[in-house]
């Protein structure tokens, strides 16, 4: 499902159901080397820091932080909540996104549809027709 190459190349970080559930897992990459599970509460979605000392993801309705330290191999401290948030979800791409200086965008639901929706039945004709427009 889901996943993230670390900012330097070396990581992926992906969201897999290898224990039944999803969760979020951290490999070598392009490899050789084991999987290692970072998120054993449940993950999705994982995103890096823009500067590769933190992995993000979603856990049920909750943003996760694990602070990372790769210099050495893969060293982490477990998660920590950062907020809790309900927009939009998505496998990939991720549904939200963290900026160089820390911020999260993120998709907001949109719950009123505020202009109609025009539905155009055979375009293909009309293109062949010479209409220029379409009301």
């Amino acid at each position: 499902m889901s996943a993230a190459l670390s900012p330097d190349g070396r990581w992926l970080a992906y969201t897999a159901e290898t224990t039944g559930a999803q969760e979020i897992w951290v490999r070598p990459y392009p490899g050789p080397g084991a999987p290692i599970r970072v998120s054993p509460g449940g993950g999705a979605e994982p995103v890096w820091a823009k500067n590769g000392r933190e992995l993000y993801y979603l856990q049920q309705r909750m943003m996760m932080a694990v602070a990372v330290d790769a210099a050495n191999g893969f060293n982490f401290k477990p998660a920590v909540q950062l907020f809790e948030t309900s927009h939009l979800r998505s496998n990939q791409p991720p549904s939200y996104d963290v900026t160089a200086d820390s911020r999260f965008v993120v998709l907001k639901p949109h719950t009123t549809v505020d202009e109609p929706i025009t539905v155009v039945f055979n375009w293909t004709e009309m293109l062949s027709s010479g209409a220029s427009r379409i009301h």
